[in-house]
């Protein structure tokens, strides 16, 4: 059974995720019953795959493709420059992703690799659609990190308070309810406490082991920050559409059930909110973010609402 084996999501090499690639692009099937966490990401009626399960086939494929190649056993693998291009939304027709290379080159000396890649959509008839791109890349670890914002404590937002967000500015039903507290936000951005422990096959239908190659509920988590940090300070709700950079820092996420966000704003530039955000555990830099990109609509806020609203009656 190839790698990207529909059955598991894309995701049957778990117990195994640096294992060689077989020749055949990462894919999965695209269905509620495949994916079943997409009945939590439901925008204006429709099931959307979350920007950080994209941001997941790209790591894996990266890992399963330079197993053996250059960095992998001294460096770490970056994502860089992942732009959603349309959305990637589900519907009834038979329809499979895929993670697709466009090119590879070398890098200095060949001591470094880097590819272009795309995640498309497969239907039964017709050619794959485009909907994100990103280049994968090998670099030393290490480096320079983001800097720390020092966020304002006294805004803090307590349990029931994120009850409220959850039904009044976010969009994202029970398996995406990822924030558990707010610990500060000002202009500067936030500082929160999210949950990391949901499994691959917690998301993924078929998925096995207890790895993800990133961590996608932790990053869901630190994209939705973005969209209270927009909806509370300048009154518009967002959606993330581009991560500037993703990189581990640690060798592996640590097996915890939290972990603490910063999300340090860079600039606020017409509707665009641009930030780095870097992830902690036990005051330990695990992993981060760099120059993710939200943009703000004043259409989204009464389309978040409604969804929530859809979400908690179902619950009833």
């Amino acid at each position: 059974m190839p790698a990207g084996d529909a059955s598991h999501g894309g995701l049957s090499a778990e117990e195994s995720p640096d294992a060689a690639s077989t020749g055949e692009p990462l894919s999965g099937e695209l269905s509620l019953a495949a994916i079943p966490v997409l009945s939590s990401h439901i925008v204006a009626g429709r099931p959307v795959v979350p920007l950080a399960l994209m941001l997941e086939w790209l790591a894996r494929d990266a890992a399963r493709e330079h197993a053996d190649g250059p960095g992998a056993d001294r460096g770490t693998c970056e994502i860089r420059d992942l732009r959603v291009l349309r959305p990637l939304i589900v519907d009834a027709r038979p329809q499979r992703w895929a993670v697709r290379r466009i090119d590879d080159a070398a890098g200095v000396n060949g001591t470094d690799a880097a590819a272009r890649a795309q995640v498309v959509c497969i239907e039964s008839e017709g050619e794959p659609v485009v909907h994100a791109t990103a280049t994968i890349s090998f670099a030393e670890r290490g480096g320079a990190a983001v800097e720390l914002a020092t966020i304002d404590g006294a805004r803090r937002a307590d349990e029931g308070a994120i009850d409220e967000t959850y039904r009044t500015t976010l969009f994202h039903g029970r398996a995406l309810r990822l924030i558990e507290r707010i610990d500060g936000i000002d202009e500067a951005g936030v500082r929160a406490r999210v949950r990391c422990d949901a499994l691959p096959s917690d998301w993924i239908s078929g998925a096995t082991g207890r790895r993800w190659q990133t961590n996608p509920p932790a990053i869901d988590a630190a994209l939705q920050l973005g969209i209270v940090w927009t909806s509370r300070l300048r009154g518009l709700a967002s959606l993330p559409m581009v991560i500037g950079a993703w990189r581990m820092i640690a060798r592996v996420w640590p097996a915890a059930e939290y972990v603490d966000v910063v999300l340090a704003v860079q600039s606020v530039c017409g509707p665009r909110l641009r930030a780095d955000v870097a992830f902690v555990h036990d005051g330990q830099r695990i992993a981060e973010m760099r120059s993710v990109d939200w943009i703000m609509d004043a259409s989204l806020a009464a389309i978040f609402r409604a969804q929530a609203a859809a979400d908690d009656g179902a619950r009833r």
